[in-house]
């Protein structure tokens, strides 16, 4: 499904990631383990298209998409729920939600019954501010977010950062 292979990203003369190749098959659940600073986002903004390799290709359903602009790769199937969740804080959890959809409208009905089956304190909270709601709450509207674009890969950054462990076990159990 994905193929990252030989990869190098820079931050000006700093070589963040260097000679990164791994691969992601359907159906499986990948983890990025390191210490901080060890590249784990920077790897994530790279296959979401917000930073560029300079060498090397991602590959995702045997298509490059190494040069791909980040807002194209939705409509490709990728979803990335970043960290600090950016969900956005004026508008409803609906309203949200509706913007993960933008791109399969005719999936908003059955989209939102997915995510308020998984998430069912977001239907409770459906028009509710959501920069109101807890950290628990907006991590659950950003994963219900990307899940609303209908995600061949959904790529999560730091999804358990910051949330009571009674909800780190919610979320990953929503995960598997």
């Amino acid at each position: 499904m994905l193929k990252v292979d030989n990869i190098n990203v820079y931050y000006g003369k700093i070589h963040a990631l260097k000679d990164i190749s791994f691969e992601v098959n359907d159906g499986e659940i990948v983890a990025l383990i390191g210490a901080n600073g060890a590249g784990k986002t920077t790897t994530l903004k790279t296959i979401s298209g917000m930073l560029r390799s300079k060498t090397g290709d991602i590959r995702f359903m045997n298509e490059s998409i190494a040069q791909t602009e980040s807002y194209k790769l939705i409509s490709k199937g990728i979803a990335h729920v970043p960290e600090g969740r950016r969900i956005f804080l004026q508008m409803s959890v609906l309203e949200n939600l509706e913007m993960g959809a933008y791109i399969h409208p005719e999936y908003l009905k059955e989209g939102l019954e997915d995510v308020f089956n998984r998430f069912p304190r977001l239907k409770h909270r459906i028009n509710q501010t959501a920069g109101t709601l807890s950290g628990g709450e907006q991590q659950m509207l950003a994963i219900g977010r990307a899940l609303m674009s209908k995600p061949k890969l959904l790529m999560m950054d730091e999804p358990s950062m910051g949330l009571a462990p009674i909800l780190v076990g919610q979320i990953f159990d929503i995960i598997e």
